[in-house]
């Protein structure tokens, strides 16, 4: 098995917030709510991104480098997960929002 982290050159995240969440007073997840998830990755065969469980696919086959925009409607703190993947191995990175 080889170390991932030496094959990935990178893999780097960032979530924000657009919409009424936008506002650090009003994160409570409205139906307006929408969070916008983007990577980079390099030298990965794909990307996923995962809600809550880094196994809990949400959306797969996705750009090495790119973007994921998806609705925060509901209430509570939830994990996102970005998952660079190269053979049977993975490099992750999560963020946990609001």
């Amino acid at each position: 098995m080889f170390n991932l982290r030496r094959r990935l050159v990178a893999l780097t995240t960032s979530l924000v917030c657009v919409g009424a969440c936008s506002s650090t007073s009003s994160r409570t997840g409205d139906a307006a709510d929408t969070l916008k998830i983007t990577w980079a990755a390099t030298g990965a065969d794909s990307v996923y991104v995962a809600i809550d469980n880094k196994d809990g696919i949400d959306a797969q086959d996705l750009p090495l480098n790119g973007s994921y925009e998806l609705s925060f409607n509901c209430g509570g703190t939830h994990t996102y997960w970005v998952v660079a993947v190269k053979g049977s191995a993975k490099d992750c990175r999560s963020t946990t929002f609001p």
